[in-house]
């Protein structure tokens, strides 16, 4: 069976997710950042995403406009880099460090019902207590998960993929030929 060396893909819904963050959260000194480019330095810093009223909902149709999260240890979140714009003014964002992982929630997308999936990274570069911490969140995270190919699916995700639900892996305007399904 196939791995992605750094990366965990999976479908979860809410009820999915909620077990696992919040075995991390307790594990673990970690802070959730929306992962967004801003005008200003106020970021959006959570310390339990499991209880963050959007976890498990994507209001974007791709994966890559679903919430995306960079979690960091406690206290270790960087100083947002200012990023000149061509036509003048400025924007912020927090870079990705070698200590911090990505965590694409993916989830329902309410105006098709679809479910999105999801992503856990690490960088590439990322120290050996990173990957230690990687391995340590994908555990409880995907505690109780069935691995369909290349992903792995929550049980809600499961029974959703077996009644027949779109589990998309791009987009909610991709052909079905792209989303995930049993091998048969």
């Amino acid at each position: 069976m196939k791995t992605l060396k750094g990366r965990r893909l999976f479908f979860a819904t809410r009820a999915d997710l909620v077990p696992g963050l919040r075995a991390v959260e307790q594990a673990e000194a970690l802070q959730f950042v929306v992962d967004e480019m801003r005008d200003d330095t106020a970021f959006t810093v959570i310390d339990a995403l499991s209880a963050h009223p959007a976890l498990g909902w994507s209001i974007g149709s791709s994966v890559v406009a679903s919430p995306h999260f960079q979690i960091f240890r406690r206290g270790d979140i960087p100083t947002p880099r200012e990023v000149p714009q061509r036509r003048g003014g400025v924007k912020y964002l927090i870079e990705p460090t070698t200590d911090s992982l990505r965590l694409i929630c993916g989830g329902v997308h309410a105006a098709t019902g679809a479910l999105l999936a999801g992503e856990l990274q690490r960088s590439m570069n990322a120290n050996r207590g990173t990957t230690d911490l990687f391995e340590r969140v994908g555990r409880a995270l995907f505690r109780g998960f069935t691995r369909v190919r290349l992903y792995w699916v929550g049980p809600e995700a499961l029974v959703r993929l077996r009644a027949g639900n779109r589990l998309v892996t791009i987009g909610t305007e991709s052909p079905r030929e792209y989303d995930l399904a049993e091998e048969r």
